[in-house]
């Protein structure tokens, strides 16, 4: 009775720790860039990746000065419609030395471990800010604008 006790203990032990030992904030198999072109607000696109295989994707804002930051820069991602939640997002920041403050990253990642099953999705980035940095003259300054959007067409085989 003692021994098995024990071992229900012991059990029970390394089951609740084995959700602690997991990697956290870490993506998942390739990454998948779902970006538009540099200073292009808006593109569509195509690809093709194996079906049933973990990847993830990946995007935000790098290089923000400080003012921006805080909640005023998001990115969504829609698949085939519907809102993804990010897994994690991930907060850093960069000195730079010719100028006296911090440049501030806001990464958000899109962990699909199992992958996707056969099949085309649309996969959909929207780089949101406030109206004012887009728009000089917005009914609402602080309205979220659409900046970036990208649409994807992704086959998985």
């Amino acid at each position: 009775m003692k021994k098995t006790s024990f071992l229900l203990i012991v059990l029970v032990a390394l089951l609740l720790a084995a959700p602690a030992l997991a990697k956290e904030h870490e993506p998942t198999g390739d990454q998948i860039v779902i970006r538009c072109p540099p200073d292009v607000p808006e593109c569509t696109g195509t690809q093709a990746y194996s079906a049933n295989t973990a990847f993830y994707i990946s995007h935000g804002w790098t290089d923000m000065y400080p003012r921006l930051v805080p909640g005023h820069l998001k990115f969504e991602l829609e698949v085939d419609g519907v809102n993804a939640e990010p897994t994690y997002v991930e907060y850093t920041r960069d000195p730079d030395p010719e100028y006296p403050q911090w440049f501030l990253n806001r990464v958000y990642f899109f962990n699909f471990p199992e992958g996707m099953t056969p099949g085309t999705y649309t996969f959909e980035g929207h780089w949101i800010m406030p109206c004012k940095f887009v728009l000089p003259e917005c009914e609402d300054p602080m309205a979220e604008t659409d900046w970036v959007h990208s649409t994807f067409n992704i086959t998985f085989y």
